[in-house]
C-alpha cells in the first residue's frame, strides 16, 4: 500500500492532463498535415475513403509510438509526466496498444472532468504521474 499511496500522491492533475491534450492535439494536427501532404503526392486524387487514413493513422501512430518508446507524448515531456502501470512500472507494448485503442472511446476526454484518470487509463491499467 505504500507504493500505491506514493503513486497516488504523484498522479498528475486534471489541469495537467488538459495541457497534455492541447499540446498533443497540436502535434497530431501537424502530423496529420504531413501525412496528408505525403498522401497527396503519392495518390492522384484524395477520396473520402482516405480520410480515416489521414485522421486516424496520425492519432494512433502518435500515441502508440511516443508512449511505447518514451512513456511520454510531447505534452507529457513539457509537463514532466509519464505513463506507468498501476504498480509504477513501464507499461508493456500490449498495455500501450490497449491504451491507444481505448482513446477512441467516445467521450473518453470528458472523463477527466470527474477523475484524474480517464477511461483509457482505467481499462489499460495505467496512470500518468509526475516524472520524478
Amino acid at each position: 500500500t505504500g507504493l500505491i499511496n506514493h503513486l497516488d500522491s504523484i498522479l498528475v492533475s486534471s489541469v495537467t492532463r488538459a495541457i497534455h491534450s492541447i499540446v498533443d492535439l497540436i502535434a497530431i494536427y501537424i502530423l496529420a498535415i504531413i501525412v496528408s501532404m505525403i498522401l497527396s503526392i503519392l495518390v492522384d486524387e484524395i477520396t473520402p475513403l482516405m480520410t480515416p487514413i489521414m485522421v486516424l493513422v496520425p492519432i494512433f501512430g502518435y500515441y502508440f509510438v511516443m508512449e511505447s518508446k518514451f512513456q511520454k507524448t510531447i505534452g507529457k515531456f513539457i509537463t514532466k509526466s509519464k505513463v506507468v502501470t498501476k504498480d509504477g512500472d513501464k507499461p508493456s507494448t500490449s498495455q500501450i496498444l490497449k491504451r491507444t485503442i481505448y482513446r477512441f472511446i467516445p467521450f473518453d476526454g470528458f472523463t477527466f472532468i470527474f477523475s484524474k484518470n480517464g477511461i483509457h487509463d482505467y481499462l489499460s491499467r495505467t496512470m500518468v504521474i509526475k516524472d520524478e
